[in-house]
């Protein structure tokens, strides 16, 4: 047999151009199990990127989200609602520090009050020219006044007087 310099040089020797053929081309099935390796990644690559760009789009939704007029104008209804709430609270909390102190004064005025004062069995009286008499010392025997009571009022007049001292007053 002889040999040629390409014998000796080639990678692989085939005994037939046929097997020649056959050696160099490769077979059909490892061409498909190829094809069906570049599919699964192509596959598995397009999964992927569709898994990040999802994730990408529910990330800039909610950005937009909180980024939207209709977003702000509810977190500021939100807090408004909220400043009422607490307007209405301290409101409520002056308005009944007013109130309890109205009924503090109003029991004062209404202890000062002349007719409660007749309505407890007390009279006023007053000299002819309208002063309220205060002390046996604003009148004299003789002297006449007018005694008021809770529901009219009459003329007196003065027919004794007598002045006590303070230990009298106590007893």
């Amino acid at each position: 047999t002889d040999f040629t310099i390409a014998d000796f040089v080639a990678d692989l020797r085939a005994p037939t151009p046929s097997s020649a053929a056959e050696l160099a081309v490769p077979e059909q099935a490892e061409y498909k199990a190829a094809i069906t390796a570049f599919e699964a990644a192509m596959n598995s690559s397009m999964v992927n990127l569709l898994r990040e760009k999802r994730s990408l789009l529910n990330g800039l939704t909610r950005n937009l989200k909180l980024l939207s007029p209709r977003a702000a104008l509810d977190n500021n209804r939100q807090q408004v609602d909220w400043l009422i709430s607490r307007m209405d609270k301290a409101m409520r909390s002056i308005l009944d520090g007013r109130q309890s102190q109205l009924s503090v004064v109003s029991a004062t005025l209404e202890t000062m009050n002349p007719v409660a004062t007749l309505a407890r069995g007390y009279a006023i009286l007053r000299k002819v020219d309208g002063h309220i008499i205060h002390s046996i010392n604003d009148v004299v025997k003789g002297d006449l006044f007018s005694v008021q009571v809770l529901d009219g009022r009459f003329g007196a007049k003065v027919i004794e007087e007598e002045q006590w001292t303070k230990d009298k007053l106590r007893k």
